[in-house]
């Protein structure tokens, strides 16, 4: 310890030297006590942390956790500025989880080490009275691991490591794996009061991006808690990236490590090639010769790096055939599609060789003595030669670089420009083809990859964070740009037997993730294939849907049903195939190869919950399938079979006591607890817990008092509604005084006591008086405490719209913040309901009212006469009427007729739609062909979208900007103009009186034409086949208005299109146009839906129009 830091018990803090040295066993580089100081100084981070590969950039978590500890040393928590939550993301699941180790080292070192107890006790003042766990909290998030809910607090200091995928879904209110429920929650943790360090991040520049505008859009809202930072980390990172930069170097420190460093030795041969063959025999080659002339003290041995599954896989089998009868090798294979029960542990020492894929790139401490690589983007290279004599020390050292340019898959992933580009800047600075000093090589722009298109975040928030129910988004194009198509994934599993997912989980320790289009390219032919890298996939052009070949399920609603054409299988969706489908090895993981008869694919999903030592199996997983039926037609006892199995197969199993049988499925870890029915918790109890809990979690993050008491309230009266008498006879109560949980288990005789649906928080926000904004923060708490209420809820059968109160809490607080006060609430209930305090108070003593519900009031409104009833035309152009309509107006639909009911008039706005043709017309300079098929969409989209938003911002809707860029894309977002000509132009209008009143005069003028955007025409045309389509244009142009006032949707084809099929719902009580936008992103069953098929006229298979599905779905 220095000298300004003392025993255990002082004021005195200790120095980040002092602090690094007592976590590490060593003192840190000169560059990251340099970092330290600048940040502490400025109160701020920079927006790049430059430093070269392994310089030691994961230790911005020491700096991180140092500067917050030191703030609270010596300013208390109120003056915090510094966020709680600090996460390190990268797209690799390897390096997330070397990053937790060295997290927990931090968090170790801060509980016992007595030098850092300044540190230990600052860092406590940020946790409730009575917590009792350690003060830093160290949680990791990817898809191989089970999910964690220790980080799900707003209090605390927290590392949290994760992947890129995991932490930017979960921000945008998508959270790969989360409950739809919890989305707010996972949304607010990491969209405020948060560090985001995002390693190597070259490989997610538009998710940089992403987070950098969520900051953007919550800074213009008020500030609650700290917003926090997005800093890049690396020593590669695009000029498109760069900011404000800390650069740190080795240069100049007196180390000998650093010294070590920046002297290292990395001499590397160029081979070239010309066929995929003989990449990998050249590979092979290399790799057995550096193996016979290896290090003797070789560190951590010879790293082999492929650039696809495929190549890896190969190389490996390769190196095995050749080095066979090696007693010494120790042959390891490293790529992500392996399932996690699968993989083996990977031993790095001076007798190992292992083949990775881009896995191995960034963030692993290695230090080989060889590496061997195929050729890739220059960036990539710089990382793979990081971990090539990391230390400087290896004696004998030698790297080769195979370079097959023209290889297709390696194009696909690095593009071939910067292939060319790389292999340019290698071939001019070698002599011979020898490098002397690969580490002295600069990084030409021109061997990036071109800057990412990215898509704003803004117009999508309606639909991000509306999510229960979850409404559609594009949340990867929002996250990874919309031309990374390789980013669409989809998690695969395998079952014996697939009749019975539905009461059978899937777990992610049996699961891989494999691009979308291997997938389906499986699933249709039953071969495939692994060429695709372990970052982004490299996905081919989109094929064409074609029929399923193989035995697998998808999920549909709440089923699991065999889909019949790969259009079903959808990205972040899990598709189960049967284990007899093949696709996958023991040894080489994902294959996309079919399996022969008698090569069947593991079901591991019995091994994934004995891992987790808490779920359910299927019996027939260990006994055999026919065995359990036999048994169950039998009547044996099912269990004791199955722990005889269990002995025998897995002898240190110790499950015995908390093993039970339902059926066929054998539960682990579930026993059941026997619960105090003799003093259960009261309401009273449990209300003024919740408030107490919830009052002090908003005073650890430092809300303000008006917010500390807001939900001091919330918390005293979210549960009030569970006082009514039937619900309480509903959780098995009969007596006068309340209860927060039922009676014991709630008999089925109760269950009929309450209507299905009926939500407690409903009644509950009706016991809040007053109009101003904390009543009404405090009845959005209550009705969200649950996770339904973000502008929805089925109560009952009966929909209950909050759209205006969400918008109005949302324009103060913020989409982020207003999710962390409901997160406040919510996490002090859990926590109550977990560790329930009973004080043994009466209801009686809280003097509860509730407000009466109030009627609704009938209103004046005009008919929509002019319209067919039950058209396309009557309910999009009814939508136009109420856009048009202003400020408080309303609609619905009664007996196919919609409705209108507004205090001004409707009035057709020429100005406006003028200029939206004439931003039209612009933007048709940049198509073949007037409203054609786009040539150069990128270039469109970032030269000609944007002028056409400067002259008609109000067309934004029509203009979805998160489809990748092949040609042949609709060049509006609206379900009109399917093939039927350009039907844009009748929203000029030398008439606009007689346009607002064809919504009301039956005898609307109709005009002969096929331009008619595919909406109505008259039954009998349609029916009789004539080539003459009548239609009317003012109709028309009001369904235009009426598409385009529905807001962002969610894919190209429009709001309410999905698979071809269009639904629409039709309220028949009183909605706004923002609450009729809600019912479109997210319908809700006790809503009507109206549907309607696109397709071909008997006249043409060129001229489309919506055909009517006749039934309504409840």
């Amino acid at each position: 310890m220095g000298a300004d830091a003392t025993a255990a018990g002082t004021s005195t803090f200790p120095t980040f030297e002092d602090f690094y040295g007592v976590v590490h066993g060593y003192p840190p580089f000169l560059w990251q006590a340099q970092l330290a100081a600048q940040v502490w100084e400025e109160q701020s981070w920079p927006d790049q942390v430059a430093a070269p590969t392994g310089a030691g950039k994961t230790s911005t978590l020491d700096i991180a956790i140092w500067v917050l500890a030191r703030q609270i040393h010596e300013h208390g928590k109120e003056g915090r500025s510094f966020p709680l939550r600090v996460f390190l993301t990268v797209e690799r699941r390897l390096v997330v989880d070397d990053a937790e180790t060295h997290a927990k080292k931090i968090s170790v070192a801060i509980e016992e080490d007595s030098a850092l107890n300044p540190i230990k006790e600052a860092l406590r003042s940020l946790l409730p009275e009575d917590w009792d766990q350690g003060v830093l909290n160290v949680t990791s998030l990817h898809g191989g691991k089970p999910s964690s809910r220790d980080w799900l607090r707003p209090f605390g200091a927290q590392i949290i490591t994760c992947t890129v995928t995991q932490l930017a879904s979960r921000t945008l209110f998508r959270g790969v794996g989360v409950a739809p429920g919890s989305l707010p929650l996972h949304a607010a943790l990491t969209g405020v009061d948060r560090l985001i360090l995002v390693d190597e991040p070259h490989l997610v520049p538009a998710t940089v991006k992403m987070w950098r505008e969520a900051e953007s859009i919550q800074s213009e809202f008020e500030e609650i808690l700290p917003l926090g930072q997005t800093i890049v980390l690396g020593a590669t990172v695009p000029p498109y990236l760069e900011g404000h930069a800390f650069v740190g170097s080795l240069i100049g420190d007196p180390s000998p490590v650093a010294k070590a460093k920046v002297n290292a030795s990395k001499p590397a041969v160029i081979v070239t090639v010309d066929t995929p063959s003989t990449t990998v025999d050249k590979i092979v080659a290399a790799t057995c010769e550096a193996w016979l002339n290896r290090d003797g003290d070789g560190g951590d041995g010879i790293i082999v790096v492929a650039n696809t599954i495929d190549s890896a896989v190969r190389i490996r089998n390769g190196i095995a055939k050749k080095l066979q009868k090696d007693q010494d090798l120790r042959l390891h294979l490293l790529i992500s599609t392996i399932r996690p029960l699968d993989r083996t542990s990977i031993e790095f020492s001076k007798n190992s060789i292992v083949v990775a894929t881009q896995t191995i790139e960034v963030g692993v401490d290695l230090d080989a003595c060889a590496l061997i690589t195929e050729l890739a983007s220059l960036p990539a290279l710089v990382q793979r030669f990081g971990r090539f004599n990391r230390s400087g020390l290896r004696k004998i050292v030698r790297a080769t670089i195979v370079a097959n340019p023209n290889d297709e898959p390696s194009k696909a992933i690095y593009g071939e420009e910067q292939l060319y580009s790389t292999l340019d800047v290698l071939e001019r600075t070698a002599v011979d083809g020898f490098i002397d000093h690969f580490g002295a090589l600069e990084i030409p722009s021109d061997t990036w990859e071109d800057e990412a298109r990215t898509v704003s975040v803004n117009p999508f928030l309606p639909r991000l964070t509306a999510t229960r129910p979850t409404a559609l988004a594009p949340w990867e194009a929002l996250a990874f740009g919309p031309d990374r198509v390789d980013r669409a994934s989809i998690t695969v599993a395998w079952r014996q037997n697939l009749d019975i997912l539905d009461q059978n989980q899937i777990l992610r320790e049996e699961t891989i993730t494999i691009p979308l289009w291997a997938a389906k390219k499986f699933v249709t032919s039953g071969k495939g294939d692994a060429k695709f890298s372990d970052t982004t996939a490299g996905a081919p052009r989109e094929e064409p849907a074609a029929s399923i070949r193989v035995s697998c399920r998808i999920r549909r609603g709440e089923t699991w049903v065999q889909p019949s054409s790969s259009d079903e299988l959808l990205a972040d969706a899990i598709l189960v195939l049967s284990t007899t489908a093949g696709g996958y090895s023991l040894e080489n993981g994902w294959t996309g190869v079919g399996a022969k008869p008698d090569q069947e694919v593991e079901d591991h999903s019995m091994l994934a919950v004995l891992k987790r030592g808490q779920g359910y199996f299927d019996a027939g997983v260990l006994l055999g399938q026919n065995r359990t039926l036999e048994l169950l037609e039998l009547e044996q006892d099912l269990l004791e079979h199955v722990k005889v199995e269990l002995k025998e197969k897995i002898s240190e199993l110790e499950l015995d006591n908390s093993l039970s049988i339902s059926g066929r499925f054998v539960a682990v870890g579930r026993e059941t607890v026997k619960k105090d029915h003799g003093s259960p918790v009261g309401l009273a109890d449990h209300s003024l817990q919740v408030s107490e809990t919830a009052e002090e979690s908003a005073c650890l993050i430092g809300l303000s008092d008006e917010l500390v008491s807001t939900l001091q309230e919330a918390g005293l009266k979210h549960d009030f509604g569970k006082s009514d008498t039937k619900f309480q006879q509903h959780f098995n109560n009969f007596v006068d005084e309340p209860l927060a949980k039922p009676r014991g288990s709630i008999l089925a005789a109760n269950r009929g006591l309450m209507p299905i649906g009926w939500r407690h928080e409903i009644l509950s926000a009706q016991s809040v008086s007053g109009e101003n904004v904390k009543a009404a923060l405090v009845r959005y708490l209550i009705t969200t405490h649950h996770g339904w209420g973000r502008r929805i809820t089925n109560h009952a059968g009966k929909i209950l719209l909050s759209t205006n109160q969400y918008e109005e809490l949302e324009s103060i607080f913020g989409p982020w913040g207003l999710a962390m006060l409901e997160t406040t609430l919510r996490i002090a209930d859990q926590m109550s309901s977990s560790k329930p305090n009973k004080k043994g108070l009466k209801w009686a003593d809280l003097d509860v009212s509730f407000a009466p519900e109030i009627p609704d009031t009938e209103r004046d409104y005009v008919s929509l006469a002019g319209m067919r009833p039950y058209s396309l035309n009557m309910l999009f152009g009814g939508i136009g009427a109420l856009a048009a309509a202003g400020q408080g107006a309303c609609f619905r639909v009664r007996e196919g007729l919609v409705q209108i009911s507004a205090s001004a008039d409707i009035v057709w706005d020429s100005e406006s739609w003028t200029k939206v043709l004439d931003a039209m017309e612009l933007g048709a300079q940049g198509v073949e062909g007037k409203f054609g098929k786009i040539v150069k969409k990128n270039k469109w989209r970032t030269y000609f979208r944007e002028q056409m938003l400067d002259i008609a911002p109000m067309m934004e809707s029509m203009l979805f900007d998160a489809q990748p860029e092949p040609q042949g894309g609709r060049f509006y977002s609206l379900p009109i103009h399917l093939r039927n000509g350009n039907p844009f132009g009748i929203l000029r209008t030398e008439d606009p009186d007689a346009r607002v009143a064809s919504l009301f005069e039956p005898d609307s003028p109709q005009v002969p034409g096929k331009q008619n955007g595919g909406l109505d025409t008259s039954i009998e045309t349609r029916l009789t086949g004539e080539t003459e389509f009548l239609y009317s244009e003012h109709h028309l142009a009001w369904s235009i208005a009426g598409m385009a006032a529905l807001g962002m949707p969610p894919s190209e084809y429009g709001v309410g299109v999905s698979q071809n099929e269009l639904r629409i719902p039709v309220p028949d009580f009183w909605v706004t146009l923002d609450e009729l936008r809600d019912l479109f992103i997210t319908p809700v069953p006790a809503v009507p839906v109206l549907r309607w098929r696109s397709t071909s006229t008997y006249a043409s298979q060129q001229v489309k129009l919506w055909e009517p599905i006749l039934s309504a779905d409840k």
